[in-house]
Formats: structure tokens, sequence, C-alpha cells
């Protein structure tokens, strides 16, 4: 404020004397000059350049008197203020009286050069200032090694893993380490395996570490690790086929990352308690885990399955969770203590749940099966929800749940595309809305309640069963039934059956399994159809 005040003492005291200017390099672009309070004068000229702190402008003599009078008017205000804005207010009332143009640029860079962020400033500028759409200017790739780019690599010791990771990043073919002396499989620097990778028949190998790994572009296998303990990839994000057979000790995963992207699932014979690295997968083609006796829990999000869902033969209080399943092609569920598929609307060929120690089966949005459902030696099984099915394309095979008292779980169900085939100790069967069972029909029951006749005996007198022949057993008493192609009854025949091992007899004469059903029941229950085709 005293360097503003000398200066304008100085300059009035040339205005008066008509010898007013300040020594600097006059000319037709405004000079930032710095102030001096000790102002020379040169006669004669009638125009200044003026500077305070970086301002610049130009005004005549008679504009600077004005200025002068403006500033001692306001002086008492200016005490109460800051330096900044004494000056800010100078260059408005400035601005207003000379109607010339001046920049404010000098007191912009003047002050960002006094922080100590000026460059940062500089670089977010022009960052902003870049159009959206310009493209980056990415460090091309190097040129892959020679070394680098055989189909397979068939590694059998540590030197030769070292060797091959010292020179490459990315590998073209496929990765084999096979009958592995060391205890360790390190990929080190590898992040990108084309091919498959594949670490099998190795008993010493205990631990797999892929730090940098992030895609295999086809197979992920282990095979007879019998010592493998931990497996590492926690940059590990897209693999085609995981497959894990018989590592009997493996019980720690760590994929950080999460997969982003698989295609096909089996694991089987490990010690994993539980397996959700694919939980947020979308979209599989199989997820197959079998034999993983301590499996406890798995979880999916998965929308779709394409091919197979198959889970059997794990921890006995194994939790299943689908909670997103909207479609599968083939579902086999067995061996768990619960199992949710809320959202399940399709299944493309067969549903089997064989086995299960879950005491309800809710699948209440299915509405149509395209091969054969089956709900099979599930002993603990009361209530099943499958009430918007109407159309089964397969056979229906509801056998040894010893805990259901009445079929009637599917009241909207319209046509079976296969053959039925009813076994355990209910005491009735009931399905309104049924209209056509193309195949034939077997049903026992050891409870003596069952009505067979709704079965042998419709009131029109045409049956909806197309398949040629109706079995029904109730207690002792058995009714059979052949039938035309249209639904005409051509025969009836009732007998006694003397002894339960009769029963049996009969049945295992059509291909029913007394004990525990197979594997392969879904061919046993094809032969069913055709014996049940040949008179007696």
């Amino acid at each position: 404020m005293k360097s503003l005040k000398l200066f304008t003492l100085n300059l009035l005291a040339c205005i008066f004397v008509n010898e007013a200017s300040i020594l600097s390099d006059i000319s037709n672009t405004n000079t930032s000059v710095k102030t001096n309070s000790n102002v020379k004068c040169n006669t004669g000229q009638k125009v200044y350049n003026i500077d305070e702190r970086g301002l610049s402008f130009k005004a005549t003599a008679d504009d600077i008197k004005d200025l002068m009078d403006k500033i001692s008017i306001s002086n008492n205000k200016e005490k109460k203020n800051s330096f900044s804005n004494t000056s800010n207010n100078a260059v408005s009332n400035e601005k207003k009286l000379s109607g010339k143009n001046y920049t404010k640029e000098g007191t912009e860079i003047a002050k960002k050069k006094q922080t100590n962020n000026y460059k940062e400033e500089e670089e977010v500028k022009k960052k902003k200032e870049e159009p959206k759409n310009k493209t980056q200017d990415y460090e091309k790739p190097s040129v892959i090694p020679e070394a680098c780019t055989k189909d397979y690599y068939n590694v059998e010791n540590l030197q030769n893993l070292n060797d091959l990771q010292s020179q490459c990043s990315i590998l073209k073919g496929s990765l084999i380490i096979d009958d592995f002396p060391d205890h360790i499989v390190d990929l080190g620097a590898i992040k990108n395996i084309e091919g498959d990778f594949i670490v099998r028949n190795s008993p010493n190998v205990v631990r797999i570490d892929a730090p940098q790994l992030n895609n295999i572009g086809h197979k992920f296998e282990i095979n007879e690790l019998t010592s493998l303990t931990s497996i590492y990839m926690d940059a590990l994000e897209h693999v085609d086929v995981l497959e894990w057979k018989v590592v009997p000790i493996l019980s720690t995963v760590s994929f950080d990352t999460g997969l982003k992207k698989i295609k096909e699932i089996i694991i089987s014979d490990t010690s994993l308690v539980d397996f959700d690295i694919f939980k947020n997968i979308e979209d599989l083609a199989v997820l197959n885990i079998n034999n993983n006796r301590y499996m406890e829990s798995i979880d999916s999000n998965a929308k779709t399955i394409s091919r197979q869902l198959s889970i059997s033969a794990n921890a006995r209080d194994l939790v299943v969770s689908f909670p997103q399943i909207e479609w599968a092609n083939n579902i086999t569920i067995r061996d768990v203590v619960s199992a949710d598929l809320p959202t399940l609307e399709f299944v493309n060929n067969s549903a089997e749940f064989i086995d299960n120690f879950f005491t309800e089966l809710k699948l209440p949005n299915v509405k149509s099966i395209g091969g054969t459902l089956g709900i099979i030696e599930n002993y603990h099984l009361k209530n099943v929800d499958l009430e918007e099915v109407s159309d089964i394309f397969g056979g229906l095979m509801i056998t040894n749940n010893s805990e259901i008292e009445t079929i009637n779980f599917l009241p909207n169900l319209q046509h079976i595309g296969g053959a039925i085939q009813f076994d355990g100790k209910f005491k009735d069967t009931n399905f309104p809305k049924l209209k056509l069972v193309k195949g034939s029909v077997f049903i026992n029951t050891n409870s003596n309640n069952m009505n067979c006749n709704k079965w042998t005996a419709p009131e029109n007198g045409l049956s909806i069963i197309r398949g040629g022949k109706i079995i029904c057993i109730s207690g002792r008493k058995q009714s059979t039934v052949r039938l035309s192609e249209d639904g005409q009854i051509l025969n009836k025949d009732e007998s006694d059956v003397a002894e339960e091992t009769q029963i049996k007899e009969n049945s295992g004469n059509m291909g029913i399994l007394n004990n525990k059903i197979s594997i392969s029941w879904v061919i046993g229950f094809a032969i069913i159809a055709v014996l049940l085709t040949i008179p007696y």
C-alpha cells in the first residue's frame, strides 16, 4: 500500500509539470514493469504505461487524475481491506474509467508462480483441453521371441521351467509339466498361455504358483498330483476349461481377481471345502463337481448351464445354491442336504434328483422339462413343489421316496412324452390336468389304499395312456391293461400277488431296480417301455 501511494504521488507530480512518463519500454503492446516508488519523468508524454503487481494498462493524463481522485475518496475503506482486495478494486475502477482493453494474464501468472503446484495445474489444464476422443499412444508390444512360439513345451525339471519363464511372458502353445521332480511349480513372469496348461503325474509337487498368469487359452488341467496342497493364481481371469482330478489333499485355491471367463469346470477327488471361484460367471457349459469328501458348499450365480450340471458324492452336508439360474440342459444332483434353484424355468433335457438328504425340493418356476424327470431314493423327502410344470417330454420317474405319501405335486402337468414309473409307499396319485402319456405306465406301491382304477379303468373308456400297457400293483393286487395306440382298452387282467418277493420278481422282469438305482437308470427305464409292450 505504501508503495502504491508513493508511486501515485510521484506520478501526479509528473502530470502537473506536464512531464509524466514512467521509464519503461513504451510501445503499442502492454508491457509489464515492476512498480518503483522512485518514478522518473520524461517531457511530452501523454500516454503512460502503468504496472502494479503485474497489472498493465494504458491511460491518458486526464484518466490518471480521475483515478487518483477515486483512490483518495475510497482511501479510508481501502485501509480495512487486504492488499489483494485493494488491487482488485483499483483494477475494476481503472477498467471503467479507461474503457480500454486490459488483461489479467500477468496477475494470474504471478499468482501461479507463487504456488508450488503451478506445474501440476498446467498439466491438468492440458489434459482437460485434450479432445475426449483422442486415443492414447500405447507402446507397441515387443516381438515375441522365437523360443516362445512353439506349439508344445514339455517341461521335465526345474531348470527347464526357469529357462522358459526367464525368456517368455507369452507362450503361443501349450505348457505340459509331466513327472516333475521338484516341490514347487512356479511360472514366474509368464502372463499368457495361449494353449493348455497341464500338470500331471507329479507326486512330488506340493504347490503351484503363477503370480502373473492372466490367461489360459484352453484347458487348465491337473491330474494325479497326490501331494498338491495349494494353488496360487491371483492374476488369473480367463480360462476355457478347468479340470482337476485326483488331487486328494488339495485344500487351498487362491484366485484373488476372480475368474471373469470360464466355460467348463470339472473338480473331482480333492479336499476343498467350498468352491466359489466361478461364483460370478453367468454362463457355463459344464459344472461337474464330484467325490470331494469335504466339499460343504457350492454357490454359483450362473444363469445358464448349456451342457451339464452334475453334483454327486461330495460331503454329506453339502449345500447347493444357484439363486439366479434360469436354464439348464441336464441336471443331476445327488447326495446333497439342500438344493436351491428358485429361478429355474426350463430344463432342456433331463433333471435327476437322486439319493439326497433334503426334506424338500422346491422348483416353483420350472415350466417344462425336455427329457426325463427323476426323483429317486430321496429317503427324507416330504415336500415337492413343481406346480408350474406343464410338459415333460421324456419319462417321469418317482421311486423310493419313502416319506412321500401322495404324488400330487404336479397339478398343472398336461403332457408326458415317455413312460411313467412310480414305486414306493405312497397311498395315492393325483394328476388333475394330465391329458396324454405317450409311454407305458408302471405303478407299484405296498399301500393297500392305492386305487388303481383311476389308471386302469378310465371313466369314458378311453385311456390317456398311449404306450400299450398299464401295470398297477397296490398291496397284493395287480391290475394289467393292454391298450391300442389310440388308448382303447384291449383287455384287462387282475390278479393277487401272494408274496412281496413276487412283486420284486415282476418288477425285476420289467427292469425295475429294487435296491439302489444305478447310474444307468435311464437305460433301464427305456427297457421298461419296451418290455411293457410284450404281451404275457
